[in-house]
């Protein structure tokens, strides 16, 4: 499989502006099957490709209050900015990373930390908190047997490319 979708022949295309989940919520969702078929497993589709926006308000929820996540100016990185008590004084955190799959996980480990003081302190205290600014989110709520392949920063969240093979859809009715 493959886009566009002129190229494919598909059997179920949803186009979704937003997909509430029970535990996240997805923007601008565009999920498209291939094989999709009925039977004694419920609706199954031989093959699903599934794009989708994680939106940056659900990284923060999962961070703590006061967390802020967005696109990093320099293209493909994420900045996550925090307050951390550290040593009795809350410093504010500046953390800065790539975004890639890791396990099947969307991760963002921070290369650099920035807590606005001298680099001596920076450089020790920023292993300190480095565990407060990292990203390690699991994309949940879809049918099983999608494996995360892609993901990429945009302006409004983290935008992925899942796919998988006999991707139960529905399942069927208990007999």
């Amino acid at each position: 499989p493959g886009w566009p979708l002129e190229d494919m022949d598909a059997a179920l295309v949803l186009d979704a502006g937003l997909v509430a989940l029970p535990d996240s919520t997805l923007l601008n969702v565009r999920a498209v099957g291939e094989g999709v078929r009925s039977g004694p497993a419920g609706l199954v589709a031989e093959w699903l490709t599934v794009e989708a926006t994680v939106p940056f308000e659900d990284i923060q929820a999962e961070l703590g209050q006061d967390t802020r996540v967005r696109a990093a100016e320099d293209a493909g990185q994420a900045m996550v900015v925090r307050t951390v008590a550290v040593a009795g004084r809350d410093l504010t955190v500046v953390a800065t990373g790539t975004v890639e799959v890791v396990d099947g996980l969307l991760v963002v480990e921070p290369h650099s930390i920035d807590l606005g003081g001298p680099d001596f302190l920076s450089r020790r205290t920023a292993d300190l908190v480095r565990r407060f600014v990292t990203i390690e989110h699991a994309i949940v709520g879809l049918p099983e047997g999608l494996a995360l392949l892609d993901v990429d920063v945009q302006n409004e969240g983290f935008r992925a490319v899942l796919e998988g093979q006999d991707v139960v859809l529905v399942e069927g009715a208990e007999r």
